[in-house]
């Protein structure tokens, strides 16, 4: 009788630890498993062509930890993601290249347009930036030098552009960088430290650009002390402007100012009282995330020694809290590059001032990935992901 009791003793314990084993793996498997894909663009050390180059794709699980997975030969001088693929500019920034991801998110080049020599006649332009619109359908291809000009494509559901028949002109000095009212009712270009404002048509033709007046947040320097350099909107009926200053300091403690405007049905502006906030970087760049809840700052501080991202939370009354202080990155000196994905995940890209320097076994370049939420900015588990002479990244949800 002894024997059998022992026997089933040892029995039943070995069937909790099973069960624990089994709940672990569970567990384990549950957070291992894609939520999103980021990919990373990136060029060799010698390219003298930038837009020409190694996509890396990094499979992204639930705490944020990503594991890189496949790398594509291709266009990156603008990496963007929409209606589930990825778009990047090849040969020498004349060409929008369609990236289809397959069922483990790596890439695959399935059609290419040639704007510049297409649709623009063969100017000596080149395609500075993809920007997608708000529904996602139409990306209006954004070229630069001498002129700017808005290409409208349609996304086709095989990711293949097609030209929508309507070119808009931007100003001379144009970044050919559109920000889409929360609406998705007009478009914002920046133009030599103003911005343009241009009507989006129902068939997502910009039509314009109109003026648009950004009045300035206060500053102790009195008018005239600052210039729009960064533009946001959020889809909770904000945008947010970050304002750099003309005669170096914006603000009298701190290089720049972030606020936000409400926007009216014409597209117009208007500050939100006491929105006004000092950011503790010098931005580079400035992305708001899907739910429109939190704006991401990338850039540098201590005057371009260490790179570093910092998170205000948008309350609802539009008015931007800081989320604790700024993350500083150690060995990298800017952030040139944050976006989103809708679960949370900030992802920046840390590069140095000579790009040429982001190689070798101490270099920090690369792919940090962070998990937000009210209570904080934390690391993702095993972040950063080194990547040599990184570029610009999109970020695609799992289909």
């Amino acid at each position: 009788m002894r024997h059998a009791i022992v026997f089933r003793f040892f029995l039943s314990v070995s069937l909790v630890n099973i069960l624990f084993s089994l709940v672990a793996l569970a567990q384990m498997k549950s957070t291992s498993q894609p939520v999103s894909y980021a990919y990373v663009g990136s060029t060799g050390p010698a390219q003298v062509d930038s837009t020409a180059g190694v996509i890396t794709t990094f499979s992204v699980a639930a705490d944020g930890s990503a594991q890189p997975t496949s790398r594509t030969s291709g266009g990156i001088g603008a990496l963007t993601a929409a209606s589930g693929f990825v778009f990047g500019v090849g040969k020498s920034g004349t060409t929008v290249n369609t990236y289809t991801p397959r069922a483990d998110g790596s890439l695959r080049a399935t059609s290419a347009v040639n704007v510049i020599k297409t649709y623009l006649q063969g100017e000596d332009e080149y395609v500075a930036n993809l920007n997608p619109d708000r529904s996602g359908t139409i990306l209006n291809v954004g070229a630069v030098w001498p002129n700017s000009d808005f290409v409208p494509l349609a996304i086709g559901p095989d990711g293949k552009l097609s030209y929508l028949g309507t070119i808009s002109g931007g100003c001379g000095k144009s970044q050919a960088l559109l920000t889409f009212s929360p609406d998705n009712r007009w478009a914002y270009d920046q133009c030599w430290g103003i911005y343009n404002k241009y009507g989006r048509l129902s068939d997502g033709v910009l039509d314009g650009p109109y003026d648009f007046q950004i009045n300035q947040p206060p500053s102790p320097l009195g008018g005239n002390a600052c210039d729009p350099v960064l533009l946001s909107s959020s889809s909770l009926g904000y945008v947010a402007v970050v304002w750099n200053g003309n005669s170096y300091f914006c603000n009298s403690s701190q290089g720049n100012l972030l606020a936000t405007y409400s926007v009216d049905q014409n597209g117009n502006p208007t500050l939100v009282p006491g929105s006004t906030v000092a950011p503790q970087l010098w931005e580079s760049d400035m992305a708001v995330d899907p739910s429109g809840t939190y704006i991401a700052l990338g850039g540098y501080v201590g005057n371009q020694s260490a790179g570093a991202v910092q998170v205000f939370k948008l309350r609802a009354d539009g008015k931007p809290v800081m989320l604790g202080n700024a993350t500083v990155l150690s060995g990298v000196t800017n952030v040139s590059s944050v976006r989103w994905d809708s679960l949370g995940h900030l992802f920046a890209l840390g590069t140095l001032q000579d790009p040429q320097r982001c190689t070798g076994n101490h270099s920090a370049c690369g792919l940090y990935v962070f998990n937000v939420t009210a209570q904080g900015v934390t690391a993702a588990p095993g972040s950063p992901h080194i990547v040599a002479h990184p570029l610009n990244v999109a970020v695609l949800a799992k289909q």
